[in-house]
């Protein structure tokens, strides 16, 4: 529902109201007929209701094909009844049809339509239609069927148009007009317009744009112009001009409104307006623009604004000059004839083309030559003393300190902040603000105030100067909120004496020069710093980057958290300033240098934006967040490559290889920035253009491969070496080739190399087949050539390449077990032949740099028949720590080599006591050979290990396991619960959920099974397990239903969120066969335990849903108030139907009427209606539905249910506001 629909009620009211039904009717009719490109000579109508009509009030030559429900399929003649349907006869019916003028025109081919302020049954209108269609028969057999249109469908017609309804049935919408009530407001001082011929231009753009038969360039026309020059009459005139276009005008000077209005229409379907937003913001112009163009067939927008903000790259805006001195003559001439021409040319020179003061000169008329007229007018700042009041004159300069001051809504608080700085109470200051505005408009309020013409702000502006800053510029400067700084600059750059400038200019100096790198870390100068390089930043960022470049280590890395105020620090506020003003080409080089100056220095390594790795995607070639062309950029990274110390070096490549990345994302910045539209990012135009900037970066790369330094070069292969695949993707096999000078990589570059190859051949290079231009053989030719060269030959390379990543592919594995047997057979045998080489690698094999070990380690095993290697490996295992490759050596050695076990077992008597991590993992590769379960059962009990070492058990040994063992290894589970570790619980679970031969266990074994179980199941366990206990507790519900309710209720208020979601699944499924055991079960943990509370948090509906309604309600009235308190929540929430009916659930029907006199309950009840949603896309239209929903229940015969409503319906508003408001309040 949006804020202007209305009902069949609403248009009953109108019974007896002969005039407004046929002025509502007959606008309905213009404004289709306007959006349908319909010339008004084609209507005619009837305004005189009391004379005789000839049986007709409207008539349409014309067919309308776009309007409202086929009232318009074809020329159509209309009688339009203000009663009821019960007061018309028959009789009545068929004597208008048989008049001389429906006669006539049904004759002629034209649709009758019989118009009736009233609502009846569908047979009633049925019995009306055939009645009407017999008597048109009666005239033409080829006549049209005529058709009755009720209260209801005038309703829904007239709920498209919200002008019609703000004139006919809502004039008290806040801040919103129809035409004729602005066209009151605008003419109050002005009554007869003059047209100006030089806006002659302008008017015909307006015309153009509400030519709905016409595709407008964009939905929105922009207005600009000075205050007080006229814009706003002038739209108001030229829409006059053509009657059709009133009824669909709706006018607000609150452009926080305007964007509300424009989502609405947007998310009504067939809603048509022309929007006329006064006092528009360019971000707000922005929104609504975005909002609504999608309908430009039936929407147009005027946006009026006195700022001067215009898109920088945009089309010329049409801007209204000050009105000529004659012109301005002419229309005092018109308005004012009585006052003497020499007065009304000295009123017209000393306004200066702004017609409202000239208006308001002319009106003070008397006491200006009272007064004498030479003195009066030498100049307007004495005008404005003879006119004003002093504390009128004292509250109007102090309106001038800015250039708009937030004066209503949410930001308010700007009004505020210049009373407390000027002295005068925010009461005195409202009031008298509000007689300035009614007895001279000097001053436009709204949501902000600001003063009109731009002549009486200059002036204004001068005696604020004077009477608060000229004693003490420094002092009162001082004291100005940061909030209102930027404005302030504004007017001050426009209205500034000299020596108001330059103070001004002096004090921000003085601040930005006095800023010191200590102040880094103080949140109000950095806050105050900031937005002085808003409002100037080619002046003063360039001083920030210089404090900053300056400042120490220990100065830049403070806290970057403000954890008393639970605010960003001052890092992130310097952070973000840099990242929006690198968006201008102009501001990129200082932007830069403060972002690198942080990254340096980083402290925030946990947040995705950081200054590291925004600094970083500023010179990516795409989602840069800069405008800055791509090779400016480069040229600025290559600077910092060649002057980058040792400790800078890595942060370079950093960004090299971040321009190698393939995949690349970033958050929208701001729409406005500075007062100037945000530019688009840079990006390249052509895929060729896209190729040359990363062969930019890949020549910058490489030149760095040969750099002296060692270290710094190895980096820089090593970033090439990781982006193989996406460089040959790209075609640039030669320049990573020549990266090595053609000759082999690094052992350690290897690996990435050859994945990266395997990679591109296997799945990218397919994707090229067939393309125009591209010999996938060649190129695969080429690619596999280079792999044969940099194919290690030396051992020990070819083991890095095997064994050194984690990666299957390079060894064409993919899975298949046989296939690594085969590849790792001649280096176990070549190891196996020569000790002294194995001994050499040893170490290696042993470090952990071999991920996959294991696979020599287990082909070893399998082949040293005499155990030969076994010393070497053992001691190499104690001295390493790493048992990857001694485990898999081991565990093949004991498959072939039973008897080593003595030998291992009599070595691992030793290393328990003095190694037992390493033991256990020994233990566990060698199984029950080694007594695996006693010895890791012993660890824990001596304290050694944690119990939770035992989880590895689980990994392909749980089912070699006795039944004995299996009970032991969960005993020591369950007995290492605490409160302050669950971890155990996951584990048994786990093993509950592998373990398949359970089933078959009986007597006492399967009992303290079962009772371990439950016990963990009681416990509860943290997210990651949740999966398990989910799976368990279903599967022991079966057992005992009462047990399994009453743990899942208590798991339902506990800390996991999945858990959580898991009971309430659990729950629902039990409710099916026993409902009074989970409500039992729910009742226990809402009315009892220190959790309770959570009931008034989280939101159980579709639980709640599950129960009987009787089951339910009984709990509920058995336990009393409390019990509905903290089910309120919870209770579905009233619908729509499939045919749009309201319904209210049983549930909350019954609990809503049993409790109707408890407040908390109702509260609850509203509160959660939407608790917890999550809401995506666009958020404020689906509180507009929301509100469309809540309406149809505003007659409900339950007073709660009303209540809710009218709750629903005013929260869903104000929320739909505050989301449109934020972008705004964001940027602000």
């Amino acid at each position: 529902m949006t804020i202007w629909n209305i009902d069949a009620l609403d248009v009953c009211r109108l019974q007896g109201e002969d005039k407004k039904l046929t002025d509502l009717i007959d606008s309905l009719i213009r404004s289709d007929a306007l959006l349908a490109g319909i010339p008004l000579s084609s209507i005619h109508t009837n305004l005189r209701t009391n004379i005789s009509d000839g049986g007709v009030d409207a008539s349409v030559h014309a067919a309308i094909p776009t309007a409202f429900i086929g009232f318009f399929a074809t020329a159509t003649c209309w009688q339009y009844k203000a009663t009821r349907y019960a007061s018309i006869t028959n009789s009545d019916l068929t004597d208008e049809i048989r008049k001389p003028h429906s006669k006539k025109l049904i004759l002629e081919g034209a649709a009758y339509r019989l118009c009736i302020s009233d609502d009846m049954p569908p047979q009633k209108r049925n019995d009306w239609e055939e009645i009407i269609n017999a008597e048109i028969r009666k005239i033409s057999s080829d006549a049209p069927k005529g058709m009755v249109v009720t209260a209801g469908q005038i309703a829904a017609w007239a709920s498209l148009t919200p002008g019609i309804i703000i004139q006919f049935f809502k004039p008290e919408l806040k801040n919103l007009l129809c035409f004729k009530a602005w066209h009151r407001s605008a003419t109050n001082q002005i009554k007869t317009y003059v047209p100006i011929p030089a806006w002659a231009s302008i008017s015909e753009k307006i015309n153009n744009h509400i030519d709905f038969t016409r595709t407008p360039e964009s939905i929105l026309l922009p207005l600009q112009g000075e205050p007080g020059v006229g814009k706003t009459r002038l739209t108001l005139e030229t829409l006059a001009s053509n009657v059709a276009t009133q009824g669909l005008v709706v006018y607000t000077a609150n452009d926080s409104t305007a964007e509300n209005i424009a989502y609405m229409l947007s998310n009504t379907d067939g809603a048509r307006a022309i929007l006329v937003a006064d006092e528009c913001s360019l971000t707000k112009r922005l929104a609504i623009e975005k909002a609504l163009s999608g309908a430009p067939e039936r929407i147009r927008v005027i946006a009026i604004d006195n700022t001067g903000d215009r898109p920088p790259e945009g089309a010329p805006e049409p801007w209204l000059e000050r009105m000529p001195s004659d012109s301005l003559e002419a229309v005092l001439e018109q308005n004012y004839g009585q006052i003497p021409k020499d007065s009304r040319i000295a009123y017209a020179q000393l306004a200066s083309g702004y017609v409202r003061l000239a208006a308001d000169l002319c009106r003070q008329h008397g006491r200006i030559s009272a007064q004498g007229v030479g003195s009066a007018l030498a100049n307007i700042k004495n005008y404005l003393h003879a006119r004003l009041e002093k504390e009128e004159l004292e509250v109007l300069e102090m309106l001038s300190i800015l250039h708009r001051t937030g004066f209503r809504e949410d930001v308010d608080q700007e009004f505020r902040e210049l009373c407390q700085l000027t002295g005068i109470t925010y009461e005195k200051a409202f009031t008298t603000a509000s007689k300035i505005k009614d007895n001279s408009g000097f001053i436009s309020l709204s949501k902000y105030a600001y003063i009109t013409p731009e002549i009486i702000a200059h002036v204004a502006f001068e005696g604020a100067w004077r009477r608060w800053f000229a004693s003490a510029p420094t002092s009162m400067l001082s004291r100005m909120p940061n909030t209102i700084l930027r404005s302030f600059s504004k007017r001050v750059s426009k209205h500034g004496s000299p020596e108001a400038r330059r103070e001004v200019s002096n004090f921000f100096l003085t601040r930005a020069l006095s800023f010191e790198p200590h102040h880094l870390s103080e949140n109000s100068r950095v806050q105050e710093f900031e937005t002085i390089c808003e409002i100037d930043p080619e002046k003063f960022l360039p001083i920030l980057a210089s404090t900053i470049a300056r400042a120490s280590h220990e100065e830049l890395t403070k806290e970057a958290f403000d954890v008393r105020s639970g605010e960003w620090g001052p890092r992130r506020k310097l952070v973000w300033l840099a990242e929006k003003m690198a968006a201008f080409p102009e501001h990129f080089y200082t932007a830069e240098t403060i972002l690198w100056h942080l990254a340096l220095h980083e402290t925030e390594n946990d947040i995705s934006n950081n200054a590291t790795k925004i600094w970083i995607q500023l010179f990516r070639i795409m989602l840069s967040g800069t405008a800055t062309p791509f090779d400016t950029r480069m040229a600025r990274l290559r600077e910092r490559v060649s002057n980058a110390s040792p400790e800078e070096q890595p942060l370079t490549l950093r960004a090299l290889d971040g321009i190698l990345e393939p995949h690349a994302s970033r958050m929208v910045g701001p729409a406005v920035i500075s007062g100037r539209l945000t530019p688009a990012n840079w990006q390249p135009q052509t895929y060729r253009q896209q190729r040359e900037c990363l062969e930019m970066a890949l020549q910058l790369l490489c030149s760095i491969t040969t750099n002296p330094n060692s270290d710094l070069a190895d980096r820089a292969k090593t970033a090439l070496a990781k982006r193989t695949r996406t460089l040959l993707g790209a075609g640039f096999l030669d320049i990573i080739r020549g990266a090595w000078n053609n000759t082999p990589p690094h052992s350690h570059h290897r690996p990435y190399i050859i994945e990266g190859i395997n990679h591109f051949l296997r799945y990218d290079l397919p994707n090229f087949e067939g393309k125009e231009g591209i010999d996938t053989k060649k190129i695969e030719q080429s690619v596999r050539e280079w792999a044969s060269i940099i194919k290690p030959q030396d051992l020990h390379s070819q083991l890095v390449v095997l064994l050194g990543s984690h990666s299957w592919s390079d060894l064409g594995l993919e899975g298949e077990e046989q296939d690594w047997q085969k590849v790792m057979e001649p280096y176990a045998k070549a190891f196996l032949g020569d000790i002294e080489l194995f001994k050499q690698e040893l170490p290696w094999l042993c470090s952990g740099l071999a991920p996959r070990a294991f696979l020599l380690g287990e082909a070893l095993g399998l082949i040293d028949r005499a155990s030969n290697l076994l010393d070497l490996i053992i001691d190499a295992t104690e001295q390493h720590g790493s048992v990857s490759f001694p485990g898999a050596y081991i565990f093949s050695q004991l498959k072939s080599h039973p008897e080593i076990s003595t030998k291992l077992n009599t070595w691992l008597d030793r290393i328990q006591e003095t190694n037992p991590a390493l033991a256990f993992n020994v233990i566990m590769s060698g199984g029950t050979q080694l007594n695996f379960v006693s010895r890791a059962l012993a660890l824990v009990d001596a304290g050694k290990l944690p119990a939770t070492s035992l989880q590895s058990f689980q990994y392909g040994r749980l089912e070699a396991l006795a039944e004995d063992e299996v009970l032991s290894i969960l005993e020591r589970l369950i007995k290492a619960v605490s409160d302050d570790d669950n971890g155990p619980v996951e584990i048994i679970l786990e093993f509950h959920g592998a373990l398949k031969r359970k089933a078959s266990w009986t007597g006492q074994t399967r009992n303290t099974y079962t009772d371990i179980i439950w016990k963990a199941l009681e416990v509860g366990t943290e997210e990651k397990g949740a999966f398990w206990w989910k799976r368990a507790l279903e599967e022991f519900s079966a057992q005992d239903p009462s047990r399994a309710a009453a743990i899942a209720a208590r798991a339902l208020v506990g800390e996991g969120y999945d858990q959580k979601e898991s009971a309430e699944g659990i729950l629902t499924h039990l409710a099916e066969k026993h409902p009074d055991l989970v409500m039992s079960a729910l009742g226990e943990v809402m009315l009892k335990g220190d959790r309770n509370q959570l009931f008034y948090i989280f939101k159980f509906t579709t639980l709640f849903e599950s129960i009987k309604t009787s089951i339910v309600t009984d709990w509920t009235n058995a336990n009393g108030v409390e019990a509905a308190r903290r089910l309120a929540r919870h209770l579905p929430s009233p619908y729509l139907d499939g045919e749009g009916l309201p319904v209210v659930p049983e549930l909350t029907r019954k609990v809503l009427s049993d409790f109707e006199s408890d407040e908390r309950t109702f509260q609850e009840f509203c509160a959660g209606t939407h608790s917890l949603e999550l809401m995506v896309g666009d958020i404020a239209g689906q509180y507009d539905q929301y509100a469309n929903v809540a309406s149809k229940f505003l007659a409900h015969p339950l007073r709660r249910i009303r209540e809710w409503a009218q709750y629903e319906i005013k929260s869903a508003n104000s929320r739909a506001q505050s989301w449109r408001d934020h972008e705004e309040d964001r940027d602000d």
